[in-house]
């Protein structure tokens, strides 16, 4: 029999380099073959046929028919290769992206000795993985903004490996909440983060990257201090067992913590709002500060004893902060979400155990934060069809909300915090507490949860406590902050390491060059959508013409990182639309985006360009 093992192998190569030599090290073996009723060959596996009896290209033309949903947003995920039927289908008749997950390596070696797979392996938009380090990489690198992943599995793995195909199921659930909240987050959030990020660059540019601590406080406990609803019934322990462990305070928990005579080793603060509430009344003389490049200026104005910044890598501004500062971007997680950036950085300092506090991520016992933080008025109160959040001083929670907002009319701010409360109530749902029962939580949470979760499963060689009272997070093991603060004895002296540390500055001499050569391309590309707007308000605009201007912008942004930030949400949702069609079945929408993008950019590029400027100014 001709071998097909090679040809089939050279393809996978192309992007799974880690599957092809996986396949080459799997020797061969037979598995058993019969007919079906169609006269097709069936695979035998466990004694029971992979395939219908009946006729198995019938079957996987049904399921292909059935999927509901095939546009070029798809990412399509088959589980299990059979000898191949169903993924032949979706190979050659699909639109999307069509990924086979098939985790027995011998079956796949067998399968691409028989069949010829070239023709349906070298298509751009077909991959092949066979565990789920594969599959998040193949899946990262394919999606995009507002991109679906659907799942696919002929009736054999259903009924005879449902176990296994639920582990899948729950990875690829997790694996695309985790996708779409990343470019979501991009999405919506870093036009925003851009012209922050620029703001008093020269200063922060001046500033040490948190890496200058790595290792320094190696097995050295950590804490890591949330204002959930909890905290309250655990500050005197911490408060009695504070020379023991390292502090690191989000936020919304920095003023309960000094309230009860608790002072943090460091603050991480990464909110892009005025820090009013939060650093107002507040001796920050004595706090070390760890923060972003796009945290809020009025943060940096402050004085602190000092201050650290994170460069989170999913975050496009901080790639850019990095490039204009010309040092190489260290790998750093934040998930958007300032108790993950102080956890990561207590990983990075070296610090072991470390323990969570107050990070409940439910709304324990109706509290949706703890007691004596700026938000402890927002509760969640039972109501006949389950709950919802309330707010139980209003005046005192817009005062909280909006302390720099001097510009603010008392209707603006009243339609801000109901839009705030409606969104709060729409993400409502469900998780189990640490001791198995239902407890309330908002959407975002539940994301944050498996985060946690994530950070666990890659970290098993540190320690991980969680003496919260809210939601459940696998990997990190519940115990009393009692019990879990009786094992540790004093620490390390923090001051003497800080003060003997000899941090280099962000920024590198080619900063001034680095700066001047953003400040042009983004002088380009406002001239260009400035023409592009002149086009899209006049009379003669039509799709055609629109997306001719698109297509020419495509290069102008993708010449630089900033101008790829400038029009960053309306071209994704361009570019989402483009995918899906809208030319022809939606051609308003696309219309009315195409139409706005020019005009969002040149909002931001006025922003960016007046941001640099000053940057320019100051550093002569």
């Amino acid at each position: 029999m001709e071998s097909f093992f090679k040809g089939n192998l050279a393809l996978i190569k192309n992007y799974n380099k880690e599957l092809a030599k996986k396949l080459e090290n799997t020797p061969l073996r037979s598995f058993e073959l019969n007919t079906n009723l169609a006269g097709e060959y069936n695979l035998i596996l466990d004694s029971k046929p992979v395939h219908s009896v009946t006729g198995a290209q019938a079957e996987a033309d049904e399921i292909f028919k059935n999927i509901g949903h095939d546009t070029r947003n798809d990412i399509h995920v088959l589980y299990g290769m059979g000898l191949g039927y169903l993924f032949d289908k979706f190979a050659l008749n699909a639109k999307g992206d069509v990924v086979l997950f098939e985790p027995d390596l011998e079956l796949l070696r067998f399968v691409f000795e028989i069949i010829d797979m070239r023709e349906l392996l070298q298509r751009p938009n077909v991959f092949v993985a066979s565990d789920f380090a594969e599959l998040r990489a193949i899946c990262s690198s394919l999606y995009r903004y507002k991109r679906k992943i659907t799942t696919t599995a002929l009736d054999f793995y259903k009924s005879s490996r449902h176990e296994k195909l639920n582990a899948f199921h729950a990875y690829l659930k997790n694996l695309y909440e985790e996708l779409y909240r990343n470019h979501y987050y991009q999405t919506n959030r870093m036009q925003w983060f851009l012209p922050e990020m620029l703001k008093s660059l020269n200063f922060k540019a001046k500033l040490p990257l948190f890496q200058n601590l790595s290792g320094k406080f190696n097995a050295v406990p950590a804490v890591i201090v949330s204002a959930g609803p909890s905290l309250a019934e655990n500050l005197e322990v911490l408060k009695k067992n504070r020379n023991k462990v390292l502090i690191f305070a989000v936020g919304t928990a920095l003023k309960v913590l000094l309230d009860n005579g608790i002072v943090p080793d460091f603050v991480n603060y990464i909110e892009t709002h005025s820090s009013k509430s939060f650093f107002d009344g507040v001796d920050t003389e004595k706090l070390n500060l760890i923060a972003e490049p796009y945290t809020a200026e009025d943060v940096f104005e402050r004085k602190f004893k000092n201050i650290f910044l994170t460069t989170s890598y999913e975050s496009n501004v901080n790639h850019l902060f990095a490039q204009i500062c010309g040092f190489e971007l260290p790998y750093f997680e934040g998930k958007g979400t300032v108790a993950y950036q102080a956890l990561y950085a207590a990983k990075i300092a070296g610090c072991s155990p470390i323990v969570l506090l107050g990070q409940d991520l439910a709304y324990t016992d109706g509290q949706c934060y703890a007691k004596g933080s700026i938000y402890e008025d927002l509760k969640c109160v039972a109501t006949p069809d389950g709950c919802k959040i309330e707010i139980k001083d209003r005046e005192k929670l817009k005062k909280a909300f909006y302390s720099s907002w001097t510009d603010k009319t008392d209707e603006e701010k009243e339609a801000v915090l109901n839009k705030t409360l409606e969104k709060l109530n729409s993400s409502l749902c469900t998780v189990k507490d640490v001791l198995g029962r239902p407890v309330p939580t908002s959407a975002e949470y539940k994301n944050f949860i498996s985060f946690f979760e994530y950070f666990a499963s890659q970290n098993k060689g540190i320690k991980l406590y969680n003496a919260s009272n809210g939601a459940d997070i696998r990997g990190f093991e519940h115990k009393s902050a009692q019990e879990i603060f009786d094992g540790f004895s004093l620490r390390v002296d923090i001051s003497s390491i800080l003060d003997n540390l000899h941090c280099k500055p962000c920024a590198t001499g080619a900063f001034h060059k680095n700066l001047e050569k953003n400040y042009n391309d983004v002088k380009n590309a406002a001239r260009f959508l400035k023409e592009f707007q002149l086009y899209a308000n006049s009379e003669n605009a039509d799709i055609d013409g629109l997306i001719d201007r698109f297509e020419k912008y495509k290069t102008i942004r993708n010449s630089s990182l900033i101008n790829s930030i400038l029009t960053l949400r309306l071209y994704n949702e361009t570019e989402f639309l483009l995918r899906d069609n809208a030319k022809f079945d939606n051609p308003q929408r696309l219309m009315q985006v195409l139409k706005a993008l020019p005009g969002d950019g040149l909002y931001y590029a006025a922003l960016v360009l007046n941001n640099i400027e000053e940057n320019l100014r100051s550093s002569k």
